[in-house]
């Protein structure tokens, strides 16, 4: 049988990022999850991951992306 910290990892290893998640799972707090895996984040993907969203909103900030959102939904409103 697996302890709590093995399952943990076992969850970690299968793909799951979300610690509360695994804590639930587990059945202990997140914090306890968090002394258990520590830090570990995929730089690589996280830079992959940024690049994609700067093209997807063409280098926009969000207040900037969200400000067109807004011109555009205003003025499909003033066709309607």
């Amino acid at each position: 049988m697996l302890t709590k910290r093995q399952q943990a990892e076992q969850l970690h290893e299968q793909g799951h990022t979300n610690y509360a998640e695994i804590a639930r799972h587990v059945g202990v707090t997140k914090e306890t999850v968090w002394e258990w895996l520590g830090c570990k984040h995929d730089s690589d993907a996280w830079e992959l991951e940024r690049q994609r969203h700067a093209a997807f909103f063409n280098g926009m900030t969000p207040k900037q992306e969200y400000s067109e959102h807004i011109k555009r939904r205003n003025a499909q409103e003033e066709k309607i």
